[in-house]
């Protein structure tokens, strides 16, 4: 059973509970990463397309950019924003209230936590959850975990001089 295709490389595949849902992030070889509702059926387009933006070769393009056919990611990480989004999930805790219903994912290198409401994707734009813990950055985030009472772990593998670890 084929669920949908026309991925790079999807990660972080989370499903919103309590519902079919399913949620990914992938990774972009030239210049955007794409935040994906994963619906039945459909065609992500690659390797045509990349985001909102077609391919041509080697080279991501709007030129002549024919998109019919292809499901659009919900939205896009630019690579100018960071290096690579790590996917995440659908937060469901108590403990932060304004992330209830949020997908969160971060970039890889720089440590940025986002968030994107699943009841709104569309609708924009991304917020800012957390860059910091104190005054360690998230280096290297690599995966979100959740507990049985919904609240969220960020892993981080560290990185320049910083020990991998798990914020709560």
């Amino acid at each position: 059973l084929v669920w949908n295709y026309g991925h790079r490389n999807p990660q972080g595949l989370a499903f919103r509970p309590g519902t079919t849902q399913l949620w990914n992030v992938e990774h972009g070889p030239e210049r955007d990463d794409e935040l994906n509702l994963a619906l039945k059926g459909r065609n992500y387009g690659w390797g045509l397309r990349e985001g909102n933006h077609c391919v041509s070769g080697d080279v991501t393009t709007d030129v002549g950019c024919d998109m019919n056919g292809f499901e659009p990611p919900v939205a896009e990480y630019a690579h100018s924003d960071g290096c690579s989004v790590t996917g995440g999930l659908v937060y469901r805790g108590s403990a932060i209230p304004a992330l209830t219903g949020r997908f969160l994912y971060a970039d890889f290198c720089q440590g940025r936590v986002w968030g994107i409401d699943v009841d709104n994707p569309r609708a924009g734009p991304r917020f800012l959850v957390s860059p910091l813990s104190g005054s360690t950055p998230f280096y290297s985030v690599s995966s979100f975990a959740m507990d049985a009472q919904g609240q969220v772990f960020v892993l981080s593998l560290g990185g320049w001089g910083t020990p991998g670890r798990i914020y709560k």
